[in-house]
């Protein structure tokens, strides 16, 4: 019974860039502006994989990327992806994700990340990202630690662009955390409860932080196997 599990959890396990991309279909995004990298080629190779849901834009320069990206939401109205990598590259996309902030348009940018093993060494074009792009150049600004944490990081950050004053958002990816392969299910995307929390706070002319309480409700998310299980709660905070 036991080496049946194990064989169940390897054949359902995917790499970090797997699960990203995943994340990204189910917040219904179509569409990728990017500069490739080698911190981030997990990512791609997931790309190749659902080809026919995103389509990848490449660009030639991380400004230009996100600059498209960034006027690509101001025209759909969702957040939009634009995906570089460490060091110079994220420094580049900074254009972009200023004037994002200053234009109030909702956009998530990816970062391909040194290792975590290597964080903190001075390692090869690693940059802080969280003091980086602190307010007031992006509305939250977070990097995981292990691939698991993946599908919660990305909703989190999407339901955060699109609420309050919508703004630019930042995920930080180590490296490896796209390449080791994990056994995670699908996160339900927030963007329901990111509407909900638009209207309110818009309609009202009400701006609070809210804690854990309005977005710390569990959502059911059924299984292969029917059952259900309680994706994890999530801090929300709306800034004016």
């Amino acid at each position: 019974s036991i080496r049946r599990q194990r064989q169940m959890c390897m054949r359902d396990s995917r790499t970090g860039g797997q699960i990203l991309i995943d994340q990204l279909i189910l917040h219904k995004i179509n569409v990728i502006f990017m500069v490739p990298g080698e911190s981030f080629l997990p990512a791609i190779d997931a790309l190749y994989d659902k080809k026919n849901n995103i389509k990848v834009i490449v660009c030639r320069h991380e400004a230009s990327a996100c600059n498209m990206a960034e006027a690509f939401s101001k025209i759909t109205g969702k957040p939009s992806i634009c995906f570089v990598t460490r060091g110079p590259g994220a420094c580049h996309a900074s254009v972009g994700i200023h004037t994002a902030q200053q234009d109030s348009t909702p956009m998530i940018l990816l970062i391909g990340q040194v290792p975590t093993y290597l964080k903190n060494k001075e390692a090869f074009q690693e940059v802080d990202y969280i003091k980086f792009f602190s307010k007031p150049f992006a509305k939250l600004v977070m990097e995981v630690n292990k691939g698991s944490d993946i599908p919660q990081a990305f909703s989190k950050i999407y339901a955060k662009s699109i609420s309050g004053r919508p703004g630019p958002v930042v995920l930080s990816l180590p490296e490896n955390t796209l390449v080791n392969k994990y056994n995670v299910k699908k996160f339900l995307p927030y963007l329901f409860f990111g509407l909900i929390l638009w209207f309110f706070t818009h309609e009202s002319g009400v701006h609070a932080t809210i804690s854990g309480v309005l977005l710390a409700t569990v959502i059911p998310h059924r299984d292969k196997k029917k059952d259900f299980s309680l994706l994890t709660k999530i801090e929300h905070n709306i800034s004016p």
